[in-house]
């Protein structure tokens, strides 16, 4: 029960555009049914149900559990710190389990997950390190009788066939069901599915195998002079000590690779085969796994390769893998478009957390943006994007096409778009770009071209390009030289050059778009900008654009860039924390005393009030029972230690933190009678705990459970997340950028006694 004194109520002026906001007061829980339906899978079509492909009963299916985390709203802002120059947090990596720390799940939530599926007789029940994911094998026959479904076999449609997707699928009947202590803390089940199948970004030219292009055709030497790698190989640059993670749901012959790598004289490389959930299940690709493996090898023959086999059953086991084994670079050249019938909100939403935990560790991911243009793979006439090149945390790869190349000028000598069926490759074939339907447009997606009449307020894609249709890649593959293109060919380039760029940087350089984004603005040249061709729906244009994104690059160039030969100039407005839209309890784990920035330089998205000059946030002040707003004191310039109230607009906000540092050790804030909001001083967790806090009485500091147990605070801190105020006691903690309501019932102060993750 909640205790009598959080009946009073504190009133924000309606005249600021804030929504009546009150202290906490009690809550009363409806009754709930036994069972839940939770998100996940997608529900198969019962107009094509096809039972000869339904898995036998004894089938064991892997299932994963996404298990609710309050702070997981925190990873996004977190990772940006990680690659901003500017941050204390700058390249400072996390392992999984440091990530777990931060943004786990709590432990008794996790238990409750771990404790039903041990007791429904699940197998191989696993807790993944960042406390994010609890995974287990079912059978069929358990999983149907455990979550109330039936899984059936089905027919895929003729046009995602022809598109080289399987034939038949499974997947339930309905969503779901758990009990309903366990669906209150899962957000997602995932794995009674294998719809959601990516098919690779490859295309061969529409002609018998022995078809020339016009200018010949492109092995590795040839790339590595074009697009400059070669300096980064004079300079004995070779990708020595990078391992490239290369997702790879399909088998292939070694010997096809080692046949290559004979032809051009690279001796055998390092090239491990990594077998997940039972290894790949077919060779259907094998002619994809070739064109990654010798793309790679061929720019990066020092690097150690881990080709990551697993079913193409749309789970994320494979990236499970790679985030225990932390490689320095994954390179994907599979994808599946967003509007796929086999993507859903919540699988959309979990991937992308696994991706930014890989972009924690300081994994660069790249991924192709697909090669059907602006459109969708199955339906030409509705556009899309690719769900696993849409997200911010890994470099979408597109296409070009190269001009003016030919035997005696084997160097960069102009660029164009792969165009949308421009005959090149495929029918129709294109440099895959647009919007994302699921993932918000990143603080650090700025620059010439970038905001056009299409923008929306979502990701856009590609980020960059390379060559992926004319002239074509010569590829040994099936026992024969076979020329072959697309975006499968541009990302794993892509992914190689960077081996060769971190070779020479010597460290991780995690999610790469902010730098990328950042070399655009201050080093142009070092793009090959491409304004010429389209993907069907888009053009491009000078800058940024849908089809190429920054274009092609000069590699050379671009690690002088990054290495710091070039300047590169970070601006203000990149953000430390991004808050969702609407009301929202806050704090700055920063401190500006030493800056002449106002409230206006630090935020972005805050309403502005009416009749104010400026946009607000409010601090309450007990002394006045009423809340004072900027520009008046104390809210002027926001403090560590101090909560606020804001209000951001339809798209969210966000606070940038340049020039400012984290909160002194053993930092105080004081505490009057009645309601106070306070917040954590630092840029990682407090425990609501003796070792965290303490409470000072007269000229005594009191341990925080002494205080609280002689009645002079509460003992709850709550935050509000947008709809309700959530309760914080002894054994949680508090976090950054969150704000929180304190109860005193005596004039004192509360001592946070140091940062701790």
């Amino acid at each position: 029960m909640f205790p009598s004194y959080l009946t009073a109520r504190n009133i924000f002026t309606a005249a600021l555009l804030f929504a009546a906001i009150s202290a906490p007061t009690q809550h009363v829980m409806a009754s709930q049914p036994l069972v839940i339906a939770v998100p996940g899978d997608a529900i198969g079509d019962a107009q094509s149900i096809n039972d000869s492909a339904r898995p036998p009963a004894d089938k064991p299916l892997h299932l994963t559990f996404a298990v609710t985390s309050a702070s997981a709203n925190n990873i996004a802002a977190y990772v940006a710190t990680l690659t901003d120059p500017k941050s204390p947090n700058y390249h400072k990596w996390l392992t999984e389990a440091q990530f777990g720390e931060k943004f786990g799940a709590n432990p008794s939530d996790i238990s409750t997950v771990t404790s039903y599926l041990k007791s429904s007789n699940f197998t191989g029940v696993t807790v993944w390190p960042n406390k994010l994911f609890v995974s287990a094998y079912a059978t069929r026959a358990q999983a149907e009788k455990a979550f109330g479904v039936t899984i059936h076999g089905y027919n895929r449609s003729a046009a995602k066939v022809r598109q080289g997707y399987s034939a038949t699928y499974y997947g339930p009947d309905s969503s779901p069901k758990l009990d309903a202590r366990v669906a209150s803390v899962v957000s997602g089940l995932f794995g009674l599915s294998n719809m959601a199948q990516r098919k690779p970004s490859l295309v061969k030219p529409a002609a018998h195998p022995n078809l020339e292009s016009p200018d010949g055709y492109l092995y590795p030497s040839d790339l590595s002079a074009i697009y400059n790698e070669a300096a980064l190989h004079n300079d004995g640059y070779y990708g020595a000590g990078i391992t490239i993670g290369l997702f790879s749901p399909t088998t292939y012959a070694e010997s096809d690779v080692d046949t290559f790598f004979a032809a051009i004289n690279v001796t055998k490389p390092n090239i491990n085969i990594i077998s997940v959930n039972g290894g790949a299940t077919d060779a259907t690709d094998a002619d994809e796994a070739c064109l990654d493996i010798e793309t790679i090898i061929g720019q990066a023959p020092a690097v150690t390769l881990n080709v990551y086999e697993g079913p193409n059953d749309g789970s994320f086991d494979i990236f499970s893998r790679m985030l225990a084994d932390k490689p320095d670079i994954v390179s994907m050249s599979y994808g599946t478009p967003e509007t796929d019938a086999g993507i859903t909100a919540a699988y959309a939403q979990s991937y992308d957390v696994i991706r930014a935990n890989m972009a924690a560790e300081g994994i660069s991911i790249f991924v192709s943006s697909g090669d059907t243009g602006a459109y969708s793979d199955d339906a030409p006439t509705v556009v899309a994007v690719s769900i696993d090149a849409s997200s911010p945390y890994v470099t979408s790869v597109g296409g070009t096409e190269l001009t003016n190349i030919t035997a005696t000028t084997d160097y960069w000598n102009g660029e164009i778009a792969w165009t949308y069926n421009d005959g090149t490759l495929g029918s129709p074939g294109g440099s895959g770009g647009g919007l994302s339907i699921y993932y918000s447009i990143p603080s650090w997606q700025y620059g010439v071209g970038v905001q056009q009449t299409a923008s929306d307020g979502y990701r856009q894609v590609p980020d960059v390009a390379a060559c992926a249709s004319t002239p074509y890649y010569y590829i040994y593959t099936g026992g024969a030289y076979v020329p072959y293109g697309g975006t499968s060919a541009s990302c794993p380039l892509w992914a190689s050059s960077f081996a060769l760029i971190e070779d020479q940087v010597g460290a991780y350089l995690g999610c790469l778009n902010p730098t990328l984004y950042t070399v655009a603005a201050s080093s142009p040249t070092v793009y090959h900008d491409i304004t010429s061709g389209n993907n069907g729906v888009y053009n491009c244009n000078a800058g940024w654009d849908f089809v190429t994104g920054w274009g092609s690059c000069d590699f050379n160039q671009m690690m002088e860039a990054i290495s710091g030969n070039l300047p590169i100039s970070t601006p203000i407005s990149n953000s430390a924390y991004l808050w969702n839209p609407g009301e929202q309890m806050i704090s700055t784990p920063y401190d500006y005393s030493s800056t002449t920035y106002t409230t206006g330089d630090l935020f972005t998205g805050l309403e502005t009030a009416a009749g104010k000059s400026s946009s607000a946030i409010a601090a309450w002040e007990p002394l006045l029972n009423d809340y004072v707003v900027t520009p008046t004191a104390p809210a002027n310039v926001p403090v560590p230690g101090q909560a606020y109230w804001a209000r951001f607009a339809s798209t969210g906000g966000g606070l940038s933190y340049a020039g400012a540092t984290e909160g002194a050790l053993s930092y105080s804030v004081s505490l009057v009678p009645g309601w106070n909001m306070v917040a954590d001083p630092y840029n990682s967790n407090i425990a609501i705990s003796n070792s965290g806090l303490e409470v000072t009485s007269g000229s005594t500091n009191v341990p925080y459970t002494t205080a609280v147990q002689q009645g002079m605070i509460g003992p709850e801190f709550y935050d509000y997340d947008g709809a309700e105020y959530i309760q914080h006691t002894t054994g949680d903690v508090l976090k950054p950028f969150d704000g929180y309501w304190l109860y005193s019932t005596v004039n004192t102060q509360l001592t946070f006694l140091g940062p701790q993750n």
